[in-house]
């Protein structure tokens, strides 16, 4: 019995060897099972039109167990399988998703209804052919295009769709679907190599390989189009969409496509500063005989247009719609766009529009040039609902313009009372005796009660033939009015300090100022 025993003894050794030898082909061939699988359904993967998800899903995370084994085996062959599917994984899906994106992005450019041409320039002449500006939309004008930053969550554009039913879209649209487009893909393709691989020391190269020449297309796709492009409304939305898609990338706690969002800024903020600078030149260089206007300036409403899109879309401003994240995605520029905001309104206000107005043949006719250009570009910010720097200087300025007019339109039917009114004042101000000429006075009195309405009524007529906007018009003439009875009165306060208690006979002809008073409310009813 003990001999039977001794052999059992001396041969554990040889057992445990190929017990050893006998698990380690095992494991080895369940890794070529692995290998096998785990390639095949990699092909799938890169046929034509398969659904990449559901196969990452349903076919491929569902074994990440053993992806992680694999990948901690240390000499049994697990991993270098793990490192060939991973290779292999990530050559495939650079293709894939290369393509996709290619063919994705060629589509959209399709639907590009461009917007804005070179020529578009805030001082360029107007177009010679209204019928054919009038085809496409106002490259000044904000419109309804801010509405694109309301649908930063929205899905990308169905190009099948657009383009079945013949539909275009201003570029900015088009920038957010394709990075929308990117942006979801990215998120799902790092979760899934982070999860599938567990590999946290490597899943951000991973990904790299994955969508560098990705991302090398769409940034030299739009390094093209920027090389062309006229339209600072779009590229302010641009900056804005990448700006929310950063933060959209932040909140999921993804980082892997700061670079390129650095990468997309950095292309579109020179660009945005080379257009703001061709529309400062181009109001420069303005040739004035060729823009020479008497009423309402073209430039005046595309400069008004124009600046309230950037501050609509910059923060400063909204159109009814909610502009959120608009101010945080310009912040690192805003003082460039602040410093070329007051630039250009000092070129077209301060600028183009008093040289414009130097043409006018007569001091009258520059004001009334003026005041309508300046009423006009206030009207467009108050319909659009801009608050900033602009409207308050343009506000002011309209003031003194009116308040020169109503001087002007005054002298015009008043002169003598009004010069008379000024110089007794200036001397009775100073301490000088004066001695009033009763005759003229009265004939001042006897005039004015014969002439007085006529002359109102033809002020009337001069205002509203003026100005092209009723309500600025009607705010004037109640202005020139109130100060036709102010100077009245103090034309009668001239006549009691001079004759105090002894009033001279044409006194009675005097004009109530209550008559006065009921005529400006008369033509303030019409209003």
């Amino acid at each position: 019995m003990n001999e039977s025993k001794e052999p059992k003894l001396t041969n554990k050794p040889i057992c445990a060897a190929a017990s050893s030898i006998g698990k380690n082909q095992l494991l080895l061939k369940s890794f070529l099972i692995s290998r096998n699988y785990f390639l095949h359904q990699i092909s799938l993967l890169l046929r034509p039109r398969t659904n990449v998800r559901m196969i990452q899903v349903n076919s491929l995370l569902k074994y990440k167990g053993l992806m992680g084994v694999m990948r901690r085996d240390g000499g049994g062959g697990g991993g270098e399988v793990w490192s060939e599917v991973k290779y292999v994984y990530s050559d495939g899906m650079s293709r894939v998703i290369g393509g996709l994106f290619k063919t994705y992005s060629t589509q959209l450019n399709k639907l590009d209804a461009k917007v804005v041409t070179k020529s578009d320039l805030l001082g360029s002449e107007s177009p010679s052919n209204p019928s054919l500006q009038a085809k496409r939309s106002d490259p000044f004008s904000l419109g309804n295009r801010g509405r694109v930053l309301d649908l930063i969550d929205e899905k990308p554009i169905l190009v099948h769709v657009a383009l079945a039913e013949k539909e275009h879209f201003p570029y900015e649209m088009l920038f957010r679907s394709l990075h929308r487009h990117l942006i979801d893909c990215a998120t799902n393709e790092f979760i899934f190599i982070r999860d599938f691989f567990a590999d946290s020391q490597s899943h951000h190269a991973t990904f790299n390989t994955i969508f560098t020449k990705t991302l090398s297309l769409i940034l030299e796709s739009l390094e093209n189009y920027l090389f062309h492009c006229h339209d600072i409304i779009s590229l302010m939305c641009m900056i804005n969409i990448t700006s929310r898609h950063r933060e959209v990338m932040q909140d999921r706690n993804i980082t892997v496509l700061n670079n390129f969002f650095d990468r997309v800024s950095m292309l579109l903020w020179p660009r945005l500063k080379c257009i703001l600078d061709a529309h400062q030149r181009s109001i420069k260089n303005a040739p004035l005989k060729k823009l020479s206007c008497k009423q309402c300036h073209f430039v005046s409403r595309r400069y008004a247009e124009f600046a309230s899109s950037i501050r609509i879309i910059s923060g400063g401003g909204s159109s009814g719609r909610s502009s959120g994240g608009a101010e945080e995605g310009l912040s690192g520029g805003a003082s460039m766009i602040v410093d070329d905001l007051a630039r250009l309104h000092a070129n077209v206000v301060d600028g183009l529009l008093s040289r414009l107005a130097d043409l006018q043949p007569a001091l009258k006719q520059k004001l009334i040039f003026l005041i309508n250009n300046l009423d006009l570009i206030e009207t467009v910010f108050a319909e659009r609902r801009v608050s900033s720097i602009e409207v308050t200087q343009v506000g002011e300025l309209l003031k003194q313009h009116r308040e020169k007019f109503v001087e002007e339109e005054l002298q015009g039917c008043f002169s003598k009372m009004i010069r008379f009114v000024k110089q007794t004042e200036s001397q009775m101000a100073r301490g000088e005796g004066t001695k009033i000429d009763s005759d003229l006075v009265g004939s001042l009195v006897r005039d004015f009660g014969a002439t007085w309405k006529m002359k109102i009524e033809q002020i009337n007529t001069n205002v509203m033939s003026y100005f092209m906007n009723l309500r600025n018009g009607m705010e004037i003439l109640k202005q020139v009015l109130t100060q036709l009875l102010l100077y009245y009165t103090r034309f009668q306060d001239i006549i009691r300090k001079a004759w105090k208690r002894n009033l001279p006979a044409f006194c009675s002809e005097l004009v109530s100022n209550r008559e006065i008073l009921a005529e400006i409310k008369r033509f303030a009813m019409n209003v």
